[in-house]
């Protein structure tokens, strides 16, 4: 799958692995992104919008809502 910037959501293995997590229904989640060893994960405005345009995307796909996020450039809230 593809951002709309262009960027692939998948690995050569499949999608992006995450560690599996208890999921109740209705009920938020607090989610942290972080770049690898601290890496910068947003270096110039487009990076920004590209996670925004992803998030919109996947916010459609799953019918799910965001009640707040934050975006900052070695990490995402």
């Amino acid at each position: 799958m593809l951002c709309s910037c262009g960027q692939s959501l998948t690995t050569s293995e499949g999608s992006i692995p995450r560690i599996g997590r208890l999921v109740f229904p209705s009920y938020p989640h607090y989610v942290v992104q972080r770049g690898h060893n601290r890496q910068v994960l947003f270096a110039e405005e487009a990076d920004y919008l590209c996670c925004l345009e992803t998030l919109e995307t996947f916010k459609k796909i799953y019918d799910m809502n965001a009640y707040g996020f934050r975006l900052m450039t070695n990490h995402a809230v």
